[in-house]
């Protein structure tokens, strides 16, 4: 029975997974982010877009509807603001600054094009672990035929930087385009702080189902041994407990530096500090149960 409730939590733990059918909106009201444009090459950009900051604040939220405060720098110094929509359902991404959250490589994402204004369905076409901000991030990324490659924030659904060149373009506008590069990254946010610990819970639910299965499991086997024990089966000496104790911790401390240099943290999409989270968990558990162990005067399971 212990074993058959361990797989049904992991398959509880597991299923919100699969649910992906309906866009999921990562960010929340009062999150902001802020950028640096660097904008290099021959030829000047259009006055419209030639800014060196932009700044996005998250106004109140409806569904998978909001509004963003979005204020701009320009080259000469001047700024100003102006509220954009967003609809993740509808796909009013303007640009693709907010998109899904969790997506993961091969998902789609439907997008209205501000350029023609048909239905767009981009992909995600991978994702990597790296440090965004002083923290360590799951980045995915994407493009389409008319759009450079974008990267967002998997967790929240955020752009977080690109690099585009424009080359002998006349926008709609008719101002001509010799040859530029616009790099924008983001340099600033509220959304995570540095060494803080990614939201990505696809790869998180997987591996505590997986590791709360081997603890539960561990749990039954030392309590099925110490029952044949008090039942006077088999009984161990004083000597050959130790070398159990012994062998117990080598295993223990094996098993940790064996999934420390081996386990495919970025293949899942967590990175080492939420499987170390989980892993301090999991044994904070297991050494309340050796304590309830030594309340009941059976040392040798404690």
């Amino acid at each position: 029975m212990l074993v058959l409730a361990s797989v049904v939590s992991v398959l509880l733990l597991v299923s919100p997974i699969l649910a992906k059918d309906e866009p999921v909106l990562g960010v929340k009201e009062g999150d902001w982010i802020e950028y640096d444009v660097n904008i290099s090459g021959i030829g000047s950009p259009p006055p419209t877009h030639d800014v060196n900051w932009f700044r996005i604040e998250v106004l109140p939220i409806q569904g998978t509807a909001f509004s963003a405060n979005f204020t701009v720098r320009y080259s000469n110094g001047t700024t100003c603001s102006a509220i954009w929509k967003f609809n993740l359902t509808e796909g009013e991404l303007e640009g693709w600054i907010v998109i899904p959250s969790n997506l993961s490589p091969g998902d789609i994402f439907y997008d209205l094009s501000r350029h023609t204004r048909k239905p767009v369905y981009v992909m995600v076409r991978g994702q990597e672990q790296r440090t965004v901000l002083g923290a360590t991030r799951t980045v995915t990324y994407g493009n389409d035929s008319l759009r450079h490659m974008k990267e967002w924030d998997k967790a929240t659904g955020i752009f977080i930087g690109s690099t585009e060149r424009l080359k002998n373009v006349t926008n709609k506008d008719g101002w001509y385009i010799e040859d530029l590069t616009v790099k924008t990254k983001a340099i600033a946010t509220n959304m995570w702080g540095p060494d803080s610990i990614g939201t990505d819970q696809e790869g998180v639910y997987p591996l505590v189902g997986v590791v709360a299965f081997l603890a539960m499991l561990t749990a039954s086997s030392v309590a099925f041994v110490t029952r044949k024990k008090e039942a006077n089966v088999f009984s161990f000496g004083a000597s050959a407990q130790g070398k159990i104790a012994v062998l117990t911790v080598v295993g223990v401390v094996l098993v940790e530096v064996a999934t420390i240099l081996f386990f495919p943290f970025y293949e899942v999409g967590i990175s080492f500090a939420e499987f170390n989270l989980v892993m301090q968990t999991i044994w904070t558990a297991l050494v309340l149960v050796s304590m309830w162990f030594r309340t009941k005067n059976n040392y040798f399971a404690h």
